[in-house]
């Protein structure tokens, strides 16, 4: 029997008369097949995570770079043997602003170029997922072809407005209000301080109130990245297509996330995250699997 904290049920009513009958999923069977797909690809599984940290290890060190050689101050500085800060650009007060912007150019570049490569690593899970076994090259799929290359950047793109577009409207207002009445309390008179502290208090709710709707109107679209790599479709009929699918199965989705989003905090201690990062994307994937499998996306 299944149990109801392992399954997953879904509302009929949200699905119109395509179903007939109460689904029930078992995420358990899921997060069980999920694991057994990354242990037979475990050294590829592995490489990936690698990969993932090298690249966050490059972002630390440019920033920590851009620090020893803007500060003065900074006592790493002072360790650092003197024939390699001998070019004078990098302690004039000046030309300080040089090297910080070749780090930031430099950063900026790099982040643009592993684009591609994020979406690579979701398509090699995508597919290890529908096929059990698949070239750990996969992952390099959007650097193959410019078409490939300048598509995952429309992902990006996509991704990015989608997220301005509601932070403009629930997140900048209430910020908007905050910092006004902050710096308006500057230059009012002892008798009005109390008004505008409770304008502050007001501002700072309503703000809370937009975060909230903010979130409730884009966690649905951590799913969008997993379903756009699954096709090679025009990226704007495909972004249609893939909010329809969302909306369509929001509820089904959000239990699966649900039932594992307590382990992603321990990705931030780098040795779990070779498990958890691999096990949750699987996860993801499988869960996707098998809603294809059902025909319960267009």
């Amino acid at each position: 029997m299944i149990r109801l904290e392992s399954s997953v049920k879904i509302n009929t009513a949200v699905y119109g008369n395509d179903l007939s009958f109460e689904e029930i999923v078992n995420t358990k069977l899921i997060k069980r097949e999920s694991l057994e797909k990354i242990l037979k690809n475990w050294k590829e599984a592995v490489s990936i995570v690698a990969l993932k940290i090298f690249i966050i290890l490059i972002n630390i060190f440019l920033s920590i770079f851009t620090f020893v050689l803007t500060n003065d101050n900074s006592i790493v500085l002072k360790y650092i043997p003197s024939f390699f800060l001998s070019a004078k650009i990098f302690l004039n007060q000046y030309n300080k602003i040089i090297p910080l912007l070749v780090c930031q150019i430099f950063s900026i570049i790099l982040y643009l170029f592993f684009i591609p490569l994020q979406y690579g690593i979701l398509r090699w899970f995508y597919l290890t997922s529908k096929y059990g076994k698949v070239e750990f090259t996969m992952i390099f799929y959007y650097y193959k072809s410019l078409k490939n290359f300048f598509k995952a950047f429309l992902f990006k793109i996509v991704m990015i407005s989608r997220f301005l577009f509601f932070g403009s409207i629930f997140l900048l207002p209430g910020f908007s209000l905050f910092l006004f009445s902050c710096i308006k309390m500057q230059s009012v008179t002892e008798s009005k301080k109390i008004l505008f502290s409770l304008a502050i208090i007001g501002t700072v709710i309503f703000f809370i109130c937009g975060a909230f709707l903010f979130m409730k109107f884009t966690a649905k679209y951590f799913l969008m990245p997993f379903l756009q790599v699954t096709n090679d479709e025009n990226i704007f009929k495909n972004t249609k297509k893939v909010i329809k699918n969302i909306n369509y199965n929001e509820d089904y989705f959000g239990k699966i996330f649900f039932s594992f989003f307590l382990l992603l905090p321990l990705q931030a201690i780098i040795f779990p995250m070779f498990f958890i990062f691999p096990y949750t994307t699987m996860i993801m994937f499988m869960a996707l699997k098998e809603r294809e499998k059902n025909n319960y996306f267009v």
